[in-house]
């Protein structure tokens, strides 16, 4: 569990500011695209690059901006999916844009990308999902490389402990 505080899910200090939160609207499209991003990501072996994503994404009709933020919180929506039994947190750190070093905590619900992301993947797992889908899209996920290298060296799943990401979004 050392290593997974120490490298990954290390303790910050959020800065007292608040960076003022202005999510641009999505398009009314956006949960359709999250639905093809699956389908896209069913389709391929797992091995591609995000930037590779990113590009399938776009080259698939995908708002560039929408396609960031599906590639970004698509597979942390289907690790949590895929492991329900961590006790998941419900806030992350984000950086503040031009301030080096200062995180804002954001709750996952306030984002609208998150919430549909999460809506669109709920059904999807609600409707017989392909257990290859689900290792390729929740692989892509930093929580479950680090989830999986501490099980690789031995510890149970009971005996890890995920605390606050820091997500790392586009300035919009």
């Amino acid at each position: 569990m050392h290593f997974l505080k120490s490298s990954f899910f290390r303790k910050l200090s959020p800065s007292k500011k608040q960076a003022p939160t202005i999510e641009m609207p999505l398009s009314s499209t956006f949960a359709r695209d999250v639905e093809k991003a699956i389908c896209l990501l069913s389709n391929g072996d797992g091995s591609n690059s995000n930037e590779e994503v990113l590009t399938l994404f776009i080259d698939n009709g995908i708002k560039r901006r929408e396609a960031g933020e599906i590639l970004l919180f698509l597979p942390i929506v289907f690790v949590r999916l895929l492991l329900p039994q961590f006790d998941w947190p419900d806030s992350f750190y984000e950086p503040i844009t031009g301030q080096q070093n200062e995180y804002v905590t954001k709750r996952y619900d306030e984002v609208p990308s998150f919430r549909i992301i999460s809506q669109v993947a709920n059904a999807y797992f609600e409707n017989k999902p392909e257990k290859d889908t689900i290792l390729k899209i929740a692989g892509r996920s930093a929580e479950f490389h680090s989830i999986n290298n501490l099980l690789l060296k031995g510890l149970k799943l009971d005996e890890i402990k995920v605390t606050l990401s820091v997500v790392m979004r586009e300035p919009i």
